[in-house]
Formats: structure tokens, C-alpha cells, sequence
């Protein structure tokens, strides 16, 4: 059980102002970076990849310097078998099924004659290199910011308010991800998925935070962070995931039906445990 009176010191209490500022202080310039180098996609997902680390940085530091509060209840353990299998179906489920049916039906082909065994390969780089910049944005939105907020608020609204900062947040990416996806798909298919993803943070990072909240542990969400990344960017820069009349809607449609069932019906009891 995670006990949110341990390893407390004489640091300040927790503000929310305060913690938003160090860790966007520190990630956003990455994100931005990246967005105005945009020559290759390496770069941008460097950038974009350190600018998930620093959210571990700042939120560190910001500990470490200000709230001085340890990190007892971030969920640092590696969870129950079941977690993994259950997130990385989820993702699949999100993003591999439709991209399927769309390539089967023939409404979607691989750009530049990739074949499935290519793809696999890059899925499977793409979702080991998203693992340590994942877990960095786990411990910083649901391993510390997410906790502190259920202190304070009740579960729904600590995970209401955690989502729309999380969402804010991604503002550059999405920025970053309009010149990648114009490159690759052109104006009107990036201007769609960009919509779309603009408005499914939201339900994804309700997503995340149930999950996070479920396992009780900041491994599995990070597993599920590297596996829903992995899986979209991959079938995006293949040229059939986001695209076709069925994955265009299936994987938005679904993240926020899930987002707002967890959030009306979810059990959230390990935030519940945390409310002073």
C-alpha cells in the first residue's frame, strides 16, 4: 500500500504553479527545438524523446529542491504480469487492429514499398527507444503530479485537471507532429490525425492515469507509454495507421469513449487512499 506520509521533510507544500513551471521550464525548449530543426525525423524524435526525460529532470529537482517530499507513492515496482499483457493489448487494440482492416480492405498501402517485416522492425525500435523517455513522463504526471493532486482534489477531479495539463503540455509536440506528418502524408491527412490527436490526449491521459492508478506501478505504465507510441508512430511513418475511413476514426473514437467511462465509472480507490 502506498503511504503518502512517508519520507516527508521540511520542504514547502506541493504547488501545482510551481511544479508546472520547473518541468515545462525544462521540456518545452526540446519540443521546441525540435520543431524548428525539422530535418529528419531522427532529430525531431530526439528532441521530442528528451523533452520526455526532462519531465523526470524537473520533476526530480523540483522534489529534490523545493517540495522535498520523497516519491513513496510514484508506484516504483514492476507490477503484475497481467498489467503487460493487458496494456499492450489495449494498444494494439487502439492502433494495430484498424490499421489491419484498412490495409486489408485495401483502403491504405505502405508509403515507399515497406513490407510487414519492415514495419515490425521499426515498431520494435521505435517501442524500445520510447521506454526510458516514457517512464520519464510517468514519473513526473502520474508517479508525482498526479498523487499530489489527489490530496488535494477528489480522484475525478485530480485526473480531470492532471489530463488537461498533460494535454497542454503536448502543444508543441503536436506542433513538432504537424511538420513531420505534412512531410510524409501531406497537408490535409496531417491536419486531420493532428485534430484528432488534439482532441484524444485528453482521453489518453485519463487512460494513463488509470492505469498508473490500477498497477500501481510506474513500470507498467511506461510499458504502455512505449507501446502506445511505438505502435502509432510506427504505422504512421508506414503510411497506414491514422489514415484509412476506419483507424482515422477508430483509435480517437475509442480513447475517448474509454477516457470518459474510466472517468465516470472507474474505480479510482488508490487515488481515494491519498486524500487528506
Amino acid at each position: 500500500m502506498m503511504d503518502n506520509n512517508k519520507n516527508r521533510t521540511s520542504g514547502r507544500p506541493f504547488s501545482l504553479l510551481i511544479f508546472i513551471m520547473i518541468v515545462f521550464g525544462l521540456s518545452w525548449p526540446f519540443f521546441i527545438i525540435g520543431a524548428i530543426i525539422g530535418e529528419g525525423l531522427f532529430w525531431i524524435y530526439l528532441f521530442n524523446s528528451i523533452a520526455m526525460i526532462m519531465v523526470a529532470v524537473g520533476t526530480f529537482l523540483a522534489d529534490r529542491f523545493v517540495f522535498k517530499q520523497g516519491f513513496a507513492n510514484s508506484g516504483l515496482n514492476w507490477g503484475k504480469p497481467i498489467h503487460y499483457v493487458l496494456v499492450i493489448g489495449l494498444a494494439f487494440l487502439l492502433y494495430v487492429f484498424p490499421a489491419i482492416i484498412d490495409s486489408g480492405l485495401g483502403y491504405s498501402s505502405f508509403l515507399g514499398g515497406m513490407s510487414w517485416e519492415q514495419l515490425l522492425i521499426l515498431m520494435g525500435t521505435l517501442i524500445v527507444a520510447t521506454i526510458i523517455p516514457g517512464f520519464g513522463e510517468e514519473f513526473g504526471w502520474r508517479g508525482y503530479m498526479l498523487p499530489h493532486l489527489a490530496e488535494k482534489y477528489t480522484p475525478r477531479r485530480a485526473v480531470l485537471l492532471h489530463s488537461i495539463i498533460w494535454w497542454a503540455w503536448h502543444i508543441p509536440a503536436l506542433a513538432t507532429g504537424w511538420i513531420v506528418l505534412t512531410s510524409v502524408s501531406g497537408g490535409m491527412v496531417a491536419l486531420s490525425i493532428i485534430l484528432g490527436a488534439a482532441v484524444t490526449v485528453f482521453g489518453l491521459g485519463v487512460i494513463f492515469a488509470y492505469i498508473w492508478s490500477r498497477s500501481r506501478s510506474l513500470a507498467v505504465v511506461s510499458v504502455y507509454h512505449a507501446f502506445n507510441n511505438g505502435f502509432k508512430d510506427s504505422l504512421q511513418l508506414a503510411g497506414i495507421g491514422l489514415i484509412g475511413p476506419i483507424s482515422s476514426i477508430w483509435s480517437s473514437i475509442l480513447m475517448v469513449i474509454i477516457g470518459v467511462s474510466l472517468l465516470w465509472k472507474g474505480s479510482w480507490k488508490t487515488l481515494e487512499k491519498l486524500k487528506k
